[in-house]
């Protein structure tokens, strides 16, 4: 089996194409990105491309490229194009599927699009879904909370600011997540492709416990040793502003910061027969890392 993964050389596309990369049903995985591969494997190929330029698909219309299935993990959250962007690069990869005989299909959508909120990044994930839909494919699309792991870049800071014992806080803090532990997408995407599970269905997937920020952040606090710290309370004018100048987000998402995003497992659970970590257990593996999973 040949696996084309997108968004191979960010944090959650490259934990699942090396994951892919080391299971013997996999023969190999085709990993591209906007950038250069930033994990390598002998079974991983890493191609920089544009997914939203259908001119620079040459690479992956090569006789070796001839993959299975395509695993959409890639996306753009901080661009003033991301609407345009998100829906360009699935129509694309649709296209792409359509020109290489490919039936099957994986997406990483968002919990964003389950909410109900005024928010670009939300309508591109939803016109992607409903592309995929439209497209006939065999497919699964999932829709994870905010995807934590070791090395995390959000979370890693977050944890610095605990070791300085200080923390800044977007509003209360009091709203509440469902984090999705990016273990969990490994195996479950290893689970759809080897069994076989197309279910051509939305499924939320996330921690069967919520938390409040507030109480994530005294989680990563317990576990990495800090004691004492200051919660900083800040408004959500003042994060917008950051994300505008770092470009690390689209500053229309900093208006739902302050909601609660609460994913519900359960048809996921029934679907894959798979539980996901909850967030009190999974938060030793965010600090410290999983010896099962050694990334």
């Amino acid at each position: 089996m040949q696996v084309l993964v997108t968004g191979s050389s960010g944090f959650t596309g490259s934990r699942l194409a090396l994951y892919l990369a080391q299971q013997k049903e996999v023969g190999s995985v085709v990993g591209i990105d906007c950038v250069k591969p930033r994990v390598f494997h002998p079974k991983l190929t890493g191609h920089v491309l544009d997914l939203t330029d259908w001119s620079s698909f040459g690479p992956l219309l090569r006789d070796e490229v001839r993959p299975d299935v395509v695993v959409h993990a890639a996306a753009d959250q901080a661009s003033p194009y991301l609407l345009f962007a998100n829906s360009v690069a699935m129509k694309n990869l649709l296209d792409y599927c359509s020109e290489r005989k490919i039936e099957r299909f994986v997406f990483f959508s968002s919990y964003y699009a389950s909410m109900r909120c005024n928010n670009y990044y939300r309508y591109g994930k939803l016109d992607s879904e409903h592309e995929l839909r439209r497209s006939g494919l065999r497919h699964v699309t999932l829709r994870p909370d905010t995807i934590y792991g070791h090395g995390e870049p959000k979370y890693d800071t977050l944890m610095n600011a605990l070791r300085k014992h200080a923390v800044p806080v977007i509003g209360s803090g009091k709203y509440l997540r469902t984090p999705c532990y990016v273990w969990d997408l490994a195996v479950a995407l290893h689970r759809i492709l080897v069994e076989d599970v197309y279910p051509s269905d939305v499924f939320e997937v996330g921690s069967p416990t919520s938390y409040s920020m507030n109480e994530m952040i005294a989680l990563m606090a317990r576990e990495i040793g800090v004691r004492h710290y200051l919660r900083v309370p800040l408004p959500t004018v003042m994060f917008k502003a950051l994300f505008s100048v770092t470009k690390t987000a689209d500053a229309d998402q900093m208006n739902t910061l302050g909601e609660d995003r609460v994913a519900d497992p359960t048809r996921f659970i029934e679907a894959f027969k798979l539980t996901p970590i909850d967030f009190e257990e999974g938060v030793s593996y965010l600090c410290k890392g999983d010896d099962r999973w050694p990334l």
